[in-house]
This record gives structure tokens, C-alpha cells and sequence, in this order.
């Protein structure tokens, strides 16, 4: 999953950095405004790819559980937890990331 998010974050970056300098060394505007578009529809794609992905065991009850997309954005986080509640015992404090099962 972070090796997908790194290679996509990356294409991400080059696209900017490409319009920017663009920018700056012709003048010319619209590259960039382009290439910011697509900089926005690939961090939302990234988001989206990266919610789908993982799951949150619960360090109380040991439950894993997917935690809204809204509730897991604005969430308070480290590289490895984020600050939820858990829906099945109510434990509000920092759950452990795990790669999501995939489902048939």
C-alpha cells in the first residue's frame, strides 16, 4: 500500500514541479493550472485508494473495524495509528493500521 501511495505521490510531484518551473521560466500560466488539476484529482484518488485499503484493529477490545472516510481523514494520526472510536466497545484513542482484507 505505501509503496503504491509513494510511486503515485511522486507522479504527483514530478506533474507539479514540471508546471511550476514551466511557469517560471516561459511564463506561461496555463500548464500549471492544468497540472494542478491533476495534482487534485490524484491526491483525492490516493485518499480514496488508501481508505479502501486499511483497516484499524482496536487496542481494547482487539476488533478490526473501517472507520468512516470522514472520520478517518480528520482524525488525528501517526505513520502507524490514528485517533478513532472503535464501534464495538466504544474505545476512543489511537487504533493500529493494518492492510484490509480483501473482500469476495
Amino acid at each position: 500500500i505505501r509503496t503504491v501511495l509513494f510511486l503515485m505521490g511522486l507522479f504527483i510531484n514530478v506533474i507539479e514541479l514540471a508546471g511550476v518551473l514551466l511557469w517560471i521560466k516561459t511564463g506561461v500560466w496555463w500548464p500549471f493550472a492544468t497540472g494542478m488539476g491533476i495534482v487534485i484529482i490524484g491526491g483525492v484518488l490516493m485518499s480514496i485508494y488508501y481508505f479502501k485499503s486499511v483497516s484499524y484493529i482496536c487496542p481494547e477490545c482487539h476488533k478490526v473495524f473501517h472507520p468512516s472516510a470522514k472520520e478517518a481523514f480528520f482524525a488525528n494520526h501517526t505513520p502507524t495509528t490514528r485517533k478513532l472510536t472503535c464501534p464495538h466497545c466504544n474505545y476512543r484513542g489511537f487504533c493500529i493500521e493494518t492492510a484490509r482484507e480483501m473482500e469476495k
